[in-house]
């Protein structure tokens, strides 16, 4: 059985390749007012054919009017720092394997994203969700973020077997719980949440890396049988 680390101020979320490090995910008036009006344009030059669309700050408030049903070969689509609120228009894209909407508008995950159940990666970190829910059927996730959201709750995670990275840190959870059917879980976040105690944590027998910071933790106990 490998090493077991407890990282304390572990950073809770890591800025992918160009990433700029503040992401609040406020946007000025004047960038607000110019929310891109005629989306259809917005993927004109990309092929049918294409595996890669990357659409990073550019002020789109909608998936629906993209088109994106005509690309039957994608593979990643990452959307971060936009305005986005609903996830449903990707149901076609069945080929993903990463969707990235890292800093976008997001209350919910929609049941469309149940679709997608060849994800490796998805990243719905900054956002306003309050659930977990409609993951389930996404089997093959291995990394799964949520940082920065809204959530109170770990939950419907069980299915999630192939699971090495979970990322919760920043949000309103108070139990540790949920977990036990994660057994190739790694890696865990948890920082600057409300957790008082370290339970729910037996079964997790690879896990090599515990971020816990900033919560209301007073005695490290619980950790016996990792």
């Amino acid at each position: 059985m490998p090493e077991q680390t407890i990282v304390e101020g572990e950073t809770l979320c890591r800025p992918k390749e160009n990433e700029e490090e503040d992401a609040s995910g406020s946007e000025s008036e004047t960038e607000v007012n110019e929310i891109v009006d005629d989306q259809q344009d917005v993927l004109s030059e990309y092929p049918d054919t294409e595996t890669r669309i990357e659409l990073m700050h550019s002020r789109l408030d909608s998936l629906a009017g993209l088109g994106l049903e005509r690309f039957r070969a994608l593979e990643y689509f990452g959307c971060r720092q936009n305005l986005i609120k609903d996830l449903r228009p990707l149901s076609s894209l069945t080929t993903l394997l990463e969707v990235d909407f890292y800093d976008n508008r997001l209350k919910r995950v929609d049941e469309g994203l149940e679709q997608l159940t060849q994800l490796t990666s998805l990243d719905l970190s900054f956002n306003k969700i309050r659930r977990i829910e409609n993951v389930g059927m996404l089997t093959q996730l291995s990394e799964l973020f949520f940082v920065s959201n809204k959530i109170q709750r770990i939950e419907n995670l069980s299915t999630l077997r192939m699971l090495t990275n979970l990322e919760l840190g920043a949000n309103r959870i108070r139990r540790i719980e949920g977990l036990d059917e994660l057994v190739a879980l790694e890696q865990l976040y948890l920082g600057k949440n409300k957790i008082t105690k370290l339970e729910g944590l037996g079964k997790l027998t690879r896990l090599r890396v515990l971020s816990i910071q900033s919560n209301r933790i007073v005695t490290l106990e619980g950790l016996e049988d990792l």
